[in-house]
């Protein structure tokens, strides 16, 4: 039982001279050097050029012997017809323009 008390103090006498001892004072890094940049908004703006071709989803092999636009189609593809049937309604705004024009020049 006498150890313990001896352990006690010795342990707290090894605290107190490691607590005394100067301990080295810790420099600090020196600043390191960094490059820096503004942000700006750019003017130039990058164009993406490409190249490709549009065509249609349906194409028809009918002519017609006036200008205008389909407004109605009457048949289907692979559907049987009969000679004279009608295939399609045209747009007659077009064609009315047309035939005032050459009304006039006359």
């Amino acid at each position: 039982m006498l150890y313990r008390p001896l352990l006690a103090l010795s342990l707290v006498g090894t605290l107190c001279v490691a607590g005394c001892q100067k301990q080295a004072e810790i420099q600090p890094e020196p600043p390191r050097p960094v490059k820096t940049a503004a942000v700006t908004a750019s003017a130039e703006t990058r164009a993406i050029v490409l190249s490709g071709s549009v065509k249609a989803r349906v194409e028809s092999a009918l002519g017609f012997r006036v200008a205008g636009k389909i407004i109605d189609r009457k048949v289907d593809i692979g559907q049987r017809i009969a000679q004279g049937e009608v295939l399609a309604r045209l747009d007659t705004v077009d064609l009315n323009l047309s035939l005032r024009t050459r009304q006039c020049r006359c």
